[in-house]
């Protein structure tokens, strides 16, 4: 299946309910290289790594996990720009995915298939502005909610499935 493409609501949560909370690395192969101990940790270093697989096969660690929802008011940390609810920051993700320089991050991620490394975690970042849709975010922990102008995801793909990292509101109305 492609990435580049046309996506429902159904497709574009799909993709954000993939990444929540999950590590891409931990997903992308079947480690047996490394300890039990070592799996978890964010970096691992060289030393704890076996050196008799190419570089690229070497696991590298388990990196920040997939947190569309962290910008959602409710689940959100302090000091993130957010969405107002669940439904928004999914409309406003389908926005950006779907609008032309969504399509071009996806296109040029699925062009990236054939020679990208095991463990190349380079998202697409993606800025669109989605002010035509009634989406509405804050960036003062929801005590005013603002019709989000910019919206940004970070995407990433295992194969030629999407894998939505994140999505916030990067401008709101003034």
């Amino acid at each position: 299946m492609p990435l580049k493409k046309t996506y429902t609501i159904a497709e574009t949560q799909a993709a954000i309910d993939r990444a929540d909370n999950a590590n891409i690395n931990q997903m992308r192969m079947v480690r047996n290289d490394i300890s039990n101990q070592h799996f978890s940790q964010k970096n691992i270093k060289p030393k704890h790594r076996d050196k008799s697989l190419p570089q690229d096969l070497q696991y590298p660690g388990a990196k920040d996990v997939g947190h569309v929802f962290r910008h959602v008011n409710g689940t959100h940390e302090a000091g993130k720009s957010i969405y107002k609810d669940k439904q928004t920051a999914i409309l406003a993700t389908r926005a950006v995915l779907n609008a032309t320089e969504g399509q071009q991050a996806l296109q040029a991620l699925e062009n990236e298939l054939t020679t990208r490394t095991t463990y190349d975690n380079m998202t697409k970042r993606v800025r669109v502005d989605v002010s035509a849709g009634n989406h509405y975010g804050s960036d003062d922990n929801g005590k005013t909610w603002k019709k989000v102008i910019i919206a940004q995801c970070e995407l990433l793909s295992l194969g030629e499935t999407l894998w939505v990292h994140s999505s916030y509101p990067r401008t709101l109305q003034t």
